[in-house]
C-alpha cells in the first residue's frame, strides 16, 4: 500500500507508519532512508517487541539502536548485532513515481 510520498521520508531519517489496507489486517511499519536507499520493517524490536519509533540512528554506520533497551540493527539487512539470529522483520518495499509503497499485509 502506499506509504506516502518520496518526500515524507527524509534522508537520514526514520519514519514510523501505521499501514492500514482496506482488505487486511494492517502493521505498524518503520521507513529507514540512508543515502538514497529506503528499507521498511515491521516496528517492533525483536528483543522485547516494543516500538522502535524513537530508534537512534548513526547514518555512517548504517545502524539504528532501539530506544529502549539499546539493541543495534543493521539498517539495510535488519539483522540484529547485538544478538546474532535475532531480526527485525523486513517489508517490501518500492519506489514508484515518487511515491513508496510497503507490502502491509501478507
Amino acid at each position: 500500500m502506499r506509504a506516502g510520498s518520496i518526500d515524507e521520508f527524509p534522508d537520514g531519517k526514520v519514519t514510523a507508519r501505521a499501514l492500514r489496507p482496506d482488505d487486511g489486517e494492517g502493521v505498524n511499519a518503520l521507513v529507514v532512508h540512508i543515502d538514497g536507499q529506503l528499507t521498511a520493517y515491521v516496528n517492533a524490536c525483536a528483543h522485547q517487541g516494543l516500538r522502535m519509533d524513537g530508534a537512534i540512528l548513526d547514518v555512517t554506520e548504517k545502524t539504528m539502536r532501539c530506544p529502549w533497551h539499546g539493541f543495534c540493527y543493521d539498517t539495510i539487512t535488519g539483522e540484529c548485532l547485538s544478538v546474532p539470529g535475532a531480526q527485525l522483520d523486513a517489508l517490501p518495499l518500492r519506489v514508484d513515481d515518487g511515491h513508496v509503497w510497503v507490502r502491509a499485509a501478507g
